[in-house]
């Protein structure tokens, strides 16, 4: 199945069902569920050596704590926490996407929050797949932009790019409208 030695396990009231397909590697790919009930629900994903020592549980809690969905590792120590109410933490690092080195100024951000463009010359800023309250940040060298009226600049005025590197952090509120900052010329 493209997992290497992978398992796969239900678990509910009636007991444990599950499919194993191996190599001799004695890894496995865990998928389960539990408990369907009042106390809620659990996923558990991960690649797991036969020592269970990297297995990482997707579970909501259902029981009025207000957790919707929490991501711990083997060890039970929260990495990621969603709330019910729309709030989420994270405990350590956070990395988001990053695309290096297109060639264009159109920008798809489902393709990771910071982009890299080596793009030259006239220049007009396009992006697809923006998510209002999202953070992203261009990393540019010195081409001529057209930002567009969705860019709104502080003082109405877009930088002067400079040197070879220019960084560009951009806030959508949605409704195809950016707020932007800028750190100049790097060098």
């Amino acid at each position: 199945a493209g997992f290497g030695n992978t398992t796969i396990k239900t678990y509910g009231n009636s007991g444990v069902a599950g499919t194993t397909f191996g190599n001799s590697s004695n890894q496995s790919f865990v998928v389960g569920l539990q408990g369907l009930g009042t106390t809620g629900s659990r996923f558990t994903i991960g690649a797991v050596p036969a020592t269970n020592t990297a297995q990482f549980n997707l579970f909501t809690t259902g029981n009025g704590t207000g957790d919707a969905v929490q991501w711990k590792n083997s060890s039970s120590e929260l990495l990621l926490d969603m709330k019910e109410n729309g709030r989420t933490s994270f405990h350590g690092q956070v990395k988001s996407g990053f695309k290096n080195s297109t060639s264009t100024f159109a920008f798809d951000w489902d393709e990771g929050n910071v982009q890299k463009s080596t793009a030259t010359g006239a220049q007009t800023f396009s992006a697809s797949n923006a998510i209002a309250g999202s953070t992203y940040i261009l990393i540019i060298g010195t081409p001529t932009v057209t930002w567009g009226s969705s860019v709104k600049w502080p003082g109405a005025s877009p930088p002067t790019l400079a040197g070879t590197t220019n960084i560009i952090t951009l806030l959508y509120e949605g409704q195809g409208v950016y707020y932007a900052t800028s750190v100049l010329n790097y060098s």
